[in-house]
């Protein structure tokens, strides 16, 4: 859209729903909506037991994740970078739609990297990233769902189209919840970026397949404060929105990272709850 129209002559709300019609009709058209129909085995599988979910934060090596050796453990993205990953042999892997900005050769090696590395009983990616592993033939044999997002209501239910997800802990806790996991436990999650004015994992950026082009080589981000602070209130705004439906629906959600930003969680030590 001519940045004009966009800035001057529109008024945000008639644009976003022009932003949101369009990405909706993308999904439709462009994508077999059908196969997330298959999410629908998943409805309340593990109706209340309890999950850890484990975000790459630097915070996650406070802790020793071998002590969740024996229960669900839904990781992210590149988490097989962790030491221990192997031996943790986590239950479930999840990984958010890969961003425009990429190549097809940079989508195609972040992929890869996870198919060579995680042997997980169950993988989730965006439905939009669908056409990348069926061209390179990628995650044979693995049992790998899809979850069909675009700029709508977050639905908490993904055997339909859903919301968008900001960072990868937003999908997963959409999978948890479906999953009919609670309590729901969270660590590695620190969401501080904006505050230190940097995107650190819990091993050197060096080892990311491919590098976020908004992240210098120094992990510095190339945005300015303002713009780093309002993408963070938007993410915020989508946990508080999880948090409130967890509260709605009885399903206990807990942050066992002190370090972590996400306040709208209650807070209980680690080492007290494994």
């Amino acid at each position: 859209m001519n940045p004009f129209i966009q800035n001057w002559l529109l008024p945000p709300r008639i644009y976003n729903v022009i932003e949101s019609c369009k990405d909706l009709t993308y999904l439709i058209l462009k994508n077999d909506l059908s196969l997330i129909k298959k999410n629908k085995t998943l409805k309340n599988k593990y109706k209340g037991e309890r999950c850890f979910i484990l975000g790459s934060a630097p915070s996650i090596k406070d802790i020793d994740i071998l002590k969740l050796k024996n229960e669900h453990v839904i990781v992210m993205s590149t988490f097989y970078n962790h030491h221990q990953f192997k031996e943790l042999a986590p239950e479930f892997h999840s990984n958010v739609k890969i961003t425009d900005k990429s190549t097809e050769s940079e989508k195609y090696d972040w992929l890869l990297a996870i198919d060579k590395n995680v042997n997980s009983s169950y993988f989730f990616f965006d439905l939009k990233d669908k056409w990348v592993i069926d061209k390179y033939g990628l995650f044979k044999n693995k049992n790998v769902y899809y979850i069909a997002t675009s700029i709508i209501r977050r639905k908490f239910n993904i055997s339909k189209i859903t919301r968008f997800y900001r960072t990868n802990p937003l999908q997963a806790l959409e999978i948890a919840i479906y999953l009919g996991f609670s309590p729901i436990y969270l660590h590695g999650i620190d969401l501080n970026e904006a505050c230190i004015n940097e995107y650190k994992h819990f091993f050197n950026s060096n080892l990311l397949p491919m590098k976020d082009p908004d992240i210098e080589k120094s992990d510095k981000s190339k945005r300015n404060q303002s713009t780093l602070f309002h993408a963070t209130s938007l993410t915020y705004k989508e946990f508080e929105d999880i948090a409130t439906y967890a509260n709605n629906q009885n399903i206990d959600i807990i942050n066992l990272n002190s370090k972590s930003m996400l306040k709208m969680f209650h807070y209980r030590d680690y080492n007290e709850t494994v």
